[in-house]
């Protein structure tokens, strides 16, 4: 079982997530906070696996927030949540530690997948993040053939299943290969 707290300035959104939350038999719902300086005063936020984090936090850009909750609480995995796929901005909070991103308007299956996903070791990527890291701003990364193989096929659109299946291995390396794009991305920055 993994505890899942919320940061989001919106109650609705916060109260919305923590009832998506209470479907899983994996998962469950820990505190939500309206910012990140109450979350870092509340003792209990310790207690947290996986932090959703939203991208427009009020007073604070999300790479401060996801460097700050890293710093302070290295044992809680941050994951981003975005209205709007800004692909620069989800990649500085990559950078800054977080180990993903998933859509506020995400479905209950889909928020529970990619939770599930994170507490297994993985983490997701987009196409058009996936591209984003081919790129040539990204070149001095040194990415092994697996991994740039792994963005390549995401970048075309392929699915988790497909991409997997073409690299012969099964989809949960896939997410973790990802995961390892994502460590390299915070080493390298």
């Amino acid at each position: 079982m993994y505890t899942v707290s919320i940061i989001d300035q919106n109650r609705f959104t916060r109260h919305g997530f923590r009832l998506l939350l209470a479907n899983s038999s994996s998962l469950i719902p820990g505190n939500t906070y309206a910012g990140l300086k109450q979350a870092l005063q509340d003792p209990d936020f310790d207690n947290s696996d996986i932090v959703l984090v939203s991208a427009k936090l009020t007073g604070n850009d999300i790479t401060s927030s996801i460097r700050t909750i890293t710093q302070n609480h290295p044992t809680i995995l941050p994951l981003v949540i975005f209205s709007t796929e800004n692909g620069e901005t989800l990649i500085q909070a990559i950078k800054a530690g977080a180990v993903g991103f998933v859509e506020r308007s995400a479905s209950t299956q889909k928020l529970i997948q990619t939770l599930e996903l994170i507490c297994q070791g993985g983490s997701p990527i987009t196409p058009a993040i996936a591209q984003k890291l081919l790129d040539a701003a990204y070149h001095h990364i040194p990415f092994t053939s697996q991994e740039k193989e792994t963005l390549k096929l995401i970048a075309e659109g392929r699915s988790y299943q497909a991409a997997a299946k073409i690299r012969n291995c099964t989809p949960i390396d896939l997410f973790k290969t990802i995961r390892g794009i994502y460590r390299k991305l915070q080493q390298n920055h």
